[in-house]
């Protein structure tokens, strides 16, 4: 019973974690909807409205090209790694590992991969 509060605690903190992680990139998204706002209003165009439209059709397209490269590779290693749980599982078992043992391992390994960005 203790150990799986530690493993939900454990979770909440991830959890916490990542909703970190991500408020930086909400708040740039907030911050280019309000720029595209502001700019919609103003009707003149001038140089340095097409310098920064541009340079952001520019970061568009490259984070697109990631997307399109990055995400279906990382999905794949991923869901790879994801469908080798029950196998390691089942060999961690057939050495003797306790139950416990196994949880533990399985947390490190995530949590490691985690922190260390693998």
């Amino acid at each position: 019973w203790k150990s799986e509060n530690a493993y939900i605690n454990i979770f909440y903190l991830l959890v916490l974690i990542n909703l970190f992680a991500m408020i930086p990139s909400w708040i740039n998204r907030l911050m280019r909807a309000q720029a595209k706002k502001n700019s919609d209003k103003g009707s003149q165009v001038t140089s340095t409205d097409k310098k920064a439209f541009d340079q952001q059709r520019r970061s568009v397209l490259h984070s697109s090209l990631l997307y399109r490269t990055y995400l279906p590779a990382y999905l794949l290693a991923t869901a790879a790694d994801w469908l080798q749980g029950p196998y390691k599982y089942a060999l961690y078992s057939s050495y003797g590992y306790t139950q416990r043992d196994i949880a533990n391992l399985f947390v490190v390994g995530y949590g490691s991969g985690m922190i260390l960005g693998s």
